[in-house]
């Protein structure tokens, strides 16, 4: 399962793909919808994101973020491999590197709390996906 550490890593992530696009389609956001995650216990990660670590794990930067996704593959599926006991990696979006995104693994799912926050375009949501849009310059629109 994939994740962001906040609402806007997780609409980065989920709906804005592409870096270049300045324009989002309304049918696009229309069918996501938001939850929030919470854990009963830390996870543990592997924080790719960490020069430390990439350095212990012989990667750079640039490999965690490869377009395609064949290497960033690779290195979750080597981390998972590993036999470390952790819940999965952490690491920054390759659209905004501020921004904490989490790919999990084998998190029991005793550990999640799932609260759902509706649909992205519900009148609730709709300030947060208008200021990320207007953050990045990125107009929604109707579909052709």
């Amino acid at each position: 399962m994939y994740a962001g550490e906040t609402w806007q890593a997780a609409f980065m992530e989920s709906v804005l793909h592409d870096p270049s696009a300045k324009t989002v389609l309304h049918s696009q956001v229309q069918k996501r919808s938001m939850a929030l995650l919470r854990t009963t216990a830390p996870l543990r990660l592997v924080d790719i994101s960490d020069g430390v670590v990439l350095r212990a794990l012989e990667l750079t930067e640039s490999e965690t973020k490869a377009i395609p996704y064949e290497k960033p593959q690779w290195i979750s599926k080597a981390i998972y491999a590993a036999g470390w006991n952790v819940h999965g990696i952490r690491y920054t979006s390759r659209l905004d590197s501020k921004l904490g995104c989490l790919a999990l693994f084998d998190c029991p799912i005793d550990m999640l709390a799932v609260h759902d926050l509706e649909p992205l375009l519900a009148p609730a949501n709709l300030g947060m996906v208008r200021s990320i849009l207007s953050q990045y310059q990125i107009r929604l629109i109707d579909d052709l």
